[in-house]
């Protein structure tokens, strides 16, 4: 599977999203797409899915049942489940910020322990995501979920990826809904701006006072959301809503061209370079 992975630290899930289509055969534009389904599953099963939002995914027609829900949300459900279990469901929510959006997605969640990572967003390689994961068992069954979400075209696009299953998973199921995701691509995907301003290299300087020494401190965060923290050692870090510094992770703020974070229990304000 080749998005389909556990979201620990700065690991990739999924991603998909929204609505109003049309269902056809897979032609040669989407011959590359096809073959990246399992050998278990017959090509000629395979359906085109176009958004009116600007994206496009294979599936399964033959095992999954297409559910739209309205012009921005569609589920593509098992359909030998129960209830809408083992489902993708990709929604798009206009004017929406992702962290807002992917907080009110995740609200009916168990309060079982949940996981969240930031990454590249699926099907792009400059796009930046918003990941989490949780997972569960309720009344003898287990269950997993996984939701991304992303800044896209003003507004938010949220993929959600439900699996319940008794015992062991269903790799087939899962890779019937995994193939749906890893098939997404776009018509275009605007560039992102909710962190414009913060790339860049930042300075912050500890005063020590008469006879001390003052003791400087560097912070480099690239477009690419990887970034370099020079305090006694030099740490490698990434950064998106928060800052992933070692095994940490950092609420910040960004104000006046100053970004402060408390780490290790210490606060730091480091000041934008001109």
């Amino acid at each position: 599977m080749k998005y389909f992975k556990q979201i620990i630290a700065f690991v990739l899930l999924m991603t998909l999203s929204l609505a109003v289509g049309c269902k056809n055969p897979v032609d040669a534009m989407s011959e590359e797409l096809v073959n990246t389904m399992t050998d278990d599953m017959d090509k000629n099963d395979i359906l085109y899915y176009d958004s009116a939002d600007g994206w496009h995914v294979t599936y399964n027609g033959k095992s999954l049942l297409l559910r739209q829900i309205d012009a921005h949300e569609v589920w593509f459900i098992y359909s030998m489940s129960d209830a809408g279990n083992n489902a993708v469901v990709i929604k798009y929510v206009e004017g929406a910020d992702p962290l807002d959006a992917i907080e009110e997605m995740t609200a009916s969640w168990s309060d079982a322990e949940v996981s969240q990572s930031e990454d590249t967003f699926v099907g792009t390689e400059d796009k930046w995501g918003i990941w989490r994961s949780t997972s569960y068992v309720y009344q003898d069954d287990n269950i997993d979920k996984y939701v991304t979400a992303a800044q896209y075209n003003g507004g938010t696009l949220l993929i959600e990826m439900d699996t319940r299953y008794y015992g062991e998973p269903d790799t087939y199921v899962q890779n019937l809904l995994n193939n749906v995701i890893e098939s997404i691509h776009y018509d275009d995907f605007a560039e992102q701006d909710m962190y414009e301003g913060l790339p860049g290299d930042y300075t912050c300087i500890i005063e020590g006072g008469e006879g001390v020494r003052d003791i400087e401190y560097e912070l480099s965060l690239y477009d690419n959301h990887a970034g370099t923290l020079i305090l006694d050692e030099n740490i490698i870090i990434a950064w998106g809503s928060k800052l992933y510094i070692n095994d940490e992770v950092c609420e910040y703020e960004f104000k006046d061209n100053v970004l402060t974070f408390t780490y290790h229990d210490k606060k730091y304000e480091f000041l934008k370079d001109e």
